[in-house]
């Protein structure tokens, strides 16, 4: 038996070591928040940890493996949560889906418009900056079409980072939704038995598989979640995520999200910085004045409305909408009509808004500032 070499030890044992760091940090985070009874502690916990961590240490502490895992088991727990009479529901949420689609539009617009007159970026980068899509796609197509790379990534950065921490405290403190901070059960749920965790293992490593092979954005996360669907509806099983699984999820997305704001320096990027966060308070502003209004004619209530409404990262929604209890394969479907939107029109979007300027800016780059480039999920990472 051939021993590895020092170089691939050494780089396993940096591995090892980073994960520690990073369990030690996103759990720690978690305990803090849990002890100050503050609204879906896990994950807001393990964020707020990451992120302080990531700006002040410079470093990328979540190891790919961890980032890449998490998706999968997201698809599965989300999947767990659909009935036999899900389905017929499905077809009725079309009113819904407009309201995603049409507010994903404005949204990209009136976005457009904010980083173009108020920020005064570029045409690329103020459109790619705007569009409420995943990090790792605005970023790979942004930077193709000349846009400011590093000024995308933080922009969403900070769209995510806002959202995902806000919703559960406007739930509980402004709503008044209580969020315990153990994990709502139902009455019925039994544990899964060794047959049930082999099925639901199945369904996340063939929805991995699939997902690898076909190369679908946010397949991690549909592919799973859609065998995960098909085992449940038919009844061959009918396990639950158990809470502490839950848990678990949440402190790694948390940790994801916040990890990501390594070697973003405030003295470099303080005004895309304040710019971008203003432009995300105003999106969760949007999202909650939307879903007011759109409960009326779709007949959801307040919360599940925004929900499915907030222009965050499908894993992260699908957490929160699990963690809180709520009508977790409504929030999905809304939130994967958005991801579907933004990867489907969302270049012939930005032809029309910028008037073909994309085009000669791919020929032609135009100068850029704040160009050290922060690190970028790769284009086959769904990201967020």
């Amino acid at each position: 038996m051939q021993r590895e070499s020092p170089a691939v030890e050494t780089t396993m044992l940096q591995e090892v070591r980073s994960s520690l760091l990073a369990a030690a940090i996103c759990t720690a985070g978690g305990t803090a928040f849990y002890l100050l009874h503050a609204p879906l502690p896990w994950m807001t916990g393990s964020l707020a940890a990451a992120a302080l961590t990531a700006i002040l240490g410079g470093r990328w502490f979540m190891p790919a493996p961890a980032r890449v895992a998490v998706r999968p088991l997201v698809g599965v727990l989300t999947g767990s949560t659909f009935g036999a009479g899900t389905l017929a529901g499905l077809l009725q949420w079309w009113d819904a889906i407009v309201v995603v689609v049409g507010l994903s539009v404005v949204m990209t617009l009136l976005g457009y418009a904010f980083f173009r007159t108020v920020a005064r970026w570029d045409k690329q980068t103020a459109f790619f900056a705007a569009v409420p899509g995943g990090i790792g796609e605005m970023a790979v197509l942004g930077d193709l079409l000349g846009g400011n790379v590093r000024t995308i990534v933080v922009s969403h950065l900070m769209r995510i980072l806002l959202i995902v921490f806000a919703v559960p405290f406007i739930a509980q403190w402004v709503v008044g939704h209580p969020i315990g901070r153990i994990l709502p059960t139902s009455p019925s749920a039994t544990p899964p038995t060794v047959v049930d965790w082999a099925i639901l293992t199945v369904c996340a490593i063939g929805g991995y598989a699939v997902a690898r092979a076909l190369k679908f954005q946010g397949g991690l996360v549909i592919f799973p979640m859609l065998l995960s669907v098909a085992v449940h509806a038919t009844g061959v099983t009918e396990a639950v995520p158990p809470p502490w699984l839950v848990t678990l999820a949440q402190i790694v997305v948390g940790g994801v999200v916040g990890a990501r704001f390594a070697e973003i320096k405030w003295r470099e990027m303080q005004h895309t910085i304040i710019c971008a966060g203003l432009w995300a308070a105003a999106l969760l502003a949007m999202a909650a004045i939307s879903a007011w209004a759109s409960g009326f004619v779709v007949g959801r209530p307040f919360l599940t409305m925004l929900l499915a409404l907030a222009p965050a990262g499908m894993v992260e929604m699908t957490i929160l909408t699990l963690s809180i209890g709520f009508d977790v394969m409504f929030v999905v479907t809304c939130q994967v009509s958005r991801i579907l939107f933004v990867l489907l029109l969302g270049p012939a979007l930005s032809n029309l808004v910028t008037a073909g300027q994309l085009r000669t800016a791919a020929r032609a780059p135009v100068a850029r500032s704040e160009m050290t480039i922060a690190p970028v999920p790769s284009s086959r990472d769904p990201g967020t």
